[in-house]
């Protein structure tokens, strides 16, 4: 038992860095993090009140109150309303809820990659994982819970599904069918994302499983029966956003924005500036330097194993081993070019609203999680090909190279307030906004 535990410690002790710089008594003055921490005011409030699942949040709009529930997720709010009330602070309960969000990211990261490679390599991808730039960005940046949340959760969903595709058991259809759940109330454009993971990762199982049909079928049944669940959310959400006007809202907001990734040069830059601990501006969505390197590898990797497939017609496992890293190096590749403008007449043909909820940056958050794969499935080869010194050397080298990276991340130039803790709580009076201390003034 204890030994099955060390992989966890090593990775916590790991992650600390990322970790520490969240908890403080002053709040990060990320992109949303202030309009979060209100809506958790409002579920509060709510809860208080005696309701216990709320569409309405009464003391938005200057008090007059709008539907922020009815089209927000809000399972997020829950966690950090427990952890307000647990730790007696709002701010050091939302503290205590990103943390907890990265650390059990990591955790469901190392879990789900264990069902394809060794322990090893599992824990290097875990660590790659939270210390991607992107995943920090989330963080320390946007300040979004339902996205930090949503990195934890589908590695979760997939593991779950994927043990399902083989063995067929109800536990494992309840335990894919509950995360899908959670994650469509967590995050509702990383709950698309991830059915197009579980989709794709089907044909996993192909291989193995003559039952092709069934297989697809099961991942079907996953995905509509999380989805009936959750029908009470997201049907009257779809439905009732034609009496609103977030239609022209999203079409001015996208407006606003050249949001492509013209060239891979800043994205080298901006990563070479991170190596040399340089902060990172705002919108720095560097990929960074090793996994542009570990990519070129796996690839070559990658086709190295399938001539060998072809050529001598290897065991299954090893034709297993094939297609999972073809699974990884493929969404990799996909969402990268969806960051960039050769994608522009894809996302013309969305609507403005969609265009809204999925900016293509957002396709980093499938990005960090096929790094991480990617860098299990080197790493992998790289152990059973190399002395395991020479492995454990790469094995560092790799894991400080990604934690020197996004370790930047977490110190990011932004404002920090310190607000008395009614600020955001009433009866404080909502025609005026708060006037908080900055860090530069105290």
């Amino acid at each position: 038992m204890v030994k099955k535990l060390v992989p966890y410690f090593l990775i916590l002790f790991c992650v600390l860095p990322a970790l520490l710089p969240l908890y403080s008594n002053s709040v990060l003055g990320s992109a949303d993090n202030l309009a979060h921490l209100f809506r958790i005011v409002n579920l509060d409030y709510a809860l208080q009140q005696g309701y216990l699942w709320p569409r309405w949040a009464a003391l938005e709009g200057h008090g007059f109150g709008a539907p922020i529930f009815n089209f927000n997720y809000i399972f997020p709010y829950y966690l950090t309303v427990g952890l307000w009330h647990a730790t007696a602070s709002l701010i050091h309960g939302s503290q205590l809820y990103m943390m907890l969000v990265l650390v059990v990211s990591a955790f469901s990261m190392y879990s789900f990659i264990t069902e394809f490679f060794g322990i090893a390599s599992a824990v290097v991808s875990a660590i790659v994982y939270v210390y991607f730039p992107y995943h920090l960005m989330t963080v320390y940046l946007y300040g979004s819970y339902g996205e930090a949340l949503a990195f934890a959760l589908v590695p979760l969903v997939l593991k779950f599904l994927y043990r399902f595709l083989y063995n067929h058991s109800f536990s494992s259809f309840l335990l894919a069918t509950c995360s899908l759940v959670l994650l469509i109330l967590s995050h509702n454009l990383s709950a698309i994302m991830a059915i197009a993971l579980m989709v794709t990762m089907t044909p996993l199982c192909w291989h193995c499983n003559k039952e092709k049909m069934r297989t697809m079928m099961s991942t079907i049944g996953v995905v509509l029966t999380a989805s009936l669940i959750t029908a009470w959310f997201w049907l009257p959400a779809l439905l009732e956003s034609n009496y609103t006007k977030l239609g022209i809202l999203f079409e001015k907001e996208t407006a606003l924005r050249d949001y492509f990734f013209h060239v891979i040069e800043p994205v080298i830059e901006n990563s070479w500036k991170l190596l040399q601990l340089e902060a990172p501006s705002y919108y720095s969505y560097a990929i960074g330097i090793p996994s542009i390197i570990l990519v070129v590898f796996a690839v070559l990797l990658l086709m190295k194993q399938g001539i060998s497939i072809f050529r001598n017609a290897r065991k299954s496992k090893f034709i297993s081993l094939w297609i999972v890293g073809l699974y990884f190096i493929s969404w990799c590749v996909l969402s990268f070019l969806m960051t960039k403008s050769v994608s522009e007449p894809l996302w013309s043909l969305l609507p403005a609203r969609l265009n809204f909820f999925s900016y293509p940056y957002r396709f980093f958050f499938i990005t960090t999680f096929s790094i991480a794969g990617i860098t299990a499935y080197v790493l992998h080869i790289v152990w059973n090909h190399v002395d395991k010194r020479g492995a454990f050397t790469l094995s560092a080298i790799v894991t400080s190279l990604f934690v020197w990276q996004g370790y930047m991340y977490t110190h990011p130039a932004i404002d920090r307030f310190f607000l008395p803790m009614n600020t955001l709580s009433p009866p404080k009076q909502y025609d005026m906004p708060p006037t908080p201390l900055k860090t530069w003034d105290t």
